[in-house]
């Protein structure tokens, strides 16, 4: 899934700063990967983090997650909420 974002960043624009992870481990799991949180967590000090769909995760680990236009996509912000 986050093969369309890595081609338009990295082939077409030539954008070598940003960073793409998979939210799930494997296509037959429903849950996100047992790290994302921590992940998250430790690098939310870096660059913007962003998501393409509204993580129940992060939300219930009291991040939040702000609509955010990208071009033509529609992503989430990842906030720390203070």
């Amino acid at each position: 899934m986050v093969w369309p974002y890595y081609y338009d960043v990295h082939i077409l624009e030539s954008r070598r700063d940003l960073t793409f992870v998979e939210t799930y481990p494997v296509d037959d799991v429903d849950s996100v990967a047992a790290s994302l949180v921590d992940d998250v967590a430790m690098k939310l000090a870096d660059p913007p983090i962003f998501f393409g769909e509204r993580e129940q995760a992060l939300l219930n680990a009291g991040f939040d997650l702000t609509p955010a236009r990208l071009g033509p996509a529609r992503l989430f912000r990842v906030i720390a909420n203070e």
